[in-house]
């Protein structure tokens, strides 16, 4: 990851922080009471769009975590990411669920 895209990520992580409100802080609380499991398996697609940006983006910030994926059996192919690489991935990139 080149050290502006590294920027770019932090800054998108501060702004996200920046920009909670109580509203998302109460909508936070009603999905944890109605969803079983916020951690389920994603496929590429939704990841992206939470993370608001195309899958086409979000195909290239894989690729600088190609070893943790490798280490958890994904290949470039996979579609469908398991509740264990979806935690990380959103934690990485500061994606809500």
């Amino acid at each position: 990851m080149s050290c502006n895209a590294a920027l770019t990520v932090k800054g998108m992580c501060q702004q996200r922080e920046k920009e909670k409100t109580n509203n998302d802080l109460f909508r936070s609380i009603e999905k944890q009471n109605y969803s079983s499991d916020p951690m389920k398996s994603r496929t590429k697609i939704e990841l992206a769009r939470a993370a608001g940006v195309s899958p086409e983006t979000f195909r290239r910030w894989l690729k600088t975590d190609r070893a943790f994926l490798e280490a958890n059996n994904i290949r470039p192919t996979t579609k469908l990411f398991p509740p264990k690489v979806v935690k990380y991935l959103c934690e990485k990139y500061c994606i809500e669920i």
